[in-house]
């Protein structure tokens, strides 16, 4: 059929548009990007959000994947649950992570910084410059603290009996604000943003005042490979995102993160 239309067009048409047409149809009619499957935490607001699928690390991510032609596909699930689907290669790569996560991978560049933070109620007058003066308090950290926060830190959580960690991060708002932790340790967008949900959907109000101290060093995030070459495009993607691209994407979120003591 095709050499039929061919051989009618051949008179009135010049023989380059018809050897270009030929080549057109010959290709495949799919141009589909190829897909990559990250796993990210589901309970990370405002950095990953399953329910819309997306966040501040998802959409770097996503970004940085279509600059290296391809797209992402996201995989939502606790920490474990992560660590499970890469370790099981059902993913090809593992959001959050870094070299002190004791996850075998290629890491990629620095994608994307949290700043832990210790947060107490205002009312217990505490001050708190630095590790020591956790001593003796109840602190409840994030699920995996103890890998990202340093190994000052991981001696004083091993050392510590009242120490504990959540693997669901609003618990520790909620703890916090009926008093049964006197600090927790986390990243201060995620806690402004969980402590909004936790005041309007269980106590109708804000939340008692808080008091943040910085006393972390801000913990920079990579995502893990199984493939290096994935990661090398992953990270010549990344190198294409500038910084108004990058202020783009936490703009979208200000509202979330934006504190108010």
């Amino acid at each position: 059929m095709l050499t039929l239309i061919l051989s009618r067009l051949k008179k009135s048409i010049p023989h380059q548009f018809i050897f270009a047409s030929l080549i057109f149809l010959a290709l495949p009619t799919s141009y589909a990007e190829e897909e990559v499957k990250i796993a990210f935490n589901n309970a990370r607001t405002p950095y990953s959000i399953e329910k819309t699928e997306n966040g501040i690390e998802v959409e770097i991510v996503r970004e940085a994947l279509q600059k290296a032609g391809y797209k992402l596909v996201p995989v939502f699930g606790s920490v474990e649950r992560k660590e499970s689907l890469y370790e099981q290669k059902m993913v090809d790569g593992i959001a959050t992570v870094n070299k002190d996560s004791a996850i075998q991978a290629n890491y990629s560049d620095v994608y994307v910084t949290f700043q832990n933070v210790a947060i107490t109620l205002k009312s217990h007058n505490l001050s708190i410059t630095g590790l020591k003066d956790l001593t003796g308090l109840k602190v409840s950290a994030f699920r995996g603290a103890t890998h990202y926060l340093g190994d000052s830190f991981r001696r004083f959580a091993q050392s510590d009996p009242l120490y504990s960690e959540e693997n669901q991060q609003l618990n520790q708002n909620r703890l916090l604000n009926e008093g049964k932790v006197d600090v927790i340790i986390a990243d201060r967008a995620i806690f402004t943003y969980l402590n909004q949900v936790l005041g309007k959907s269980i106590f109708g109000a804000p939340l008692s005042p808080v008091v943040i101290y910085p006393i972390f060093p801000k913990t920079p995030y990579r995502v893990g490979f199984h493939d290096v070459a994935l990661r090398d495009k992953f990270n010549a993607g990344l190198k294409k995102l500038d910084k108004e691209d990058i202020e783009t994407i936490y703009a979208r979120y200000q509202d979330v993160i934006r504190f108010t003591p």
